[in-house]
């Protein structure tokens, strides 16, 4: 893999670390099995996102080109030649589905009702880390001038001030999530 899909990895894997320390010092867990598996379940969220493009690939759009390419590096076993081919051709799946706007705010809704109410703090590290790196991903988007494939969704498309609005919003719910655990 290059350096750019590397080092997105690398900072999806660091903000799910981070999440997952931080939720520990939140909840201050006494049993190390327990924060082992919460510091794991928030590393999974990392990936979660990403499953994306196998769901395009095999439920969605079966037929499209992406799909059927993808589907090859996977028959083949070429794992990391999938990885890449994603990478570098994520733009041909429109109307994504878990990477968009639409998702995370369902998602913000989510996360705010399972810091609430769950007593599984395994699923709510795991539910943190996803929405963490949703924010994430909605960066990358607006940072590679993607931003209107995140926003798909919405009638009027964010200009930069809206966008940024939209970002402190989804921190705060973040935040607010945090201190409400």
């Amino acid at each position: 893999m290059d350096k750019k899909s590397v080092l997105s990895l690398q900072t999806q894997f660091i903000i799910s670390a981070v999440v997952g320390v931080v939720f520990l010092a939140a909840v201050v867990e006494r049993s190390a099995v327990n924060a082992v598996f919460i510091v794991l379940a928030a590393l999974l969220g990392t990936l979660v996102l990403d499953l994306e493009y196998p769901l395009y690939a095999y439920f969605f759009e079966p037929e499209k080109g992406f799909s059927k390419n993808f589907k090859n590096y996977i028959k083949d076993k070429d794992y990391m030649g999938a990885l890449k081919y994603v990478f570098y051709n994520r733009g041909d799946v429109v109307d994504k589905s878990l990477n968009s706007a639409l998702f995370q705010i369902i998602f913000a809704v989510l996360t705010v009702l399972v810091a609430y109410t769950s007593t599984s703090r395994i699923v709510t590290a795991l539910v943190f880390s996803i929405f963490a790196n949703s924010i994430f991903k909605m960066w990358e988007h607006y940072f590679s001038g993607h931003a209107d494939e995140w926003f798909w969704a919405l009638k009027n498309k964010p200009d930069k001030k809206g966008v940024i609005l939209y970002s402190a919003a989804m921190i705060v719910v973040l935040i607010v999530s945090f201190l409400i655990v």
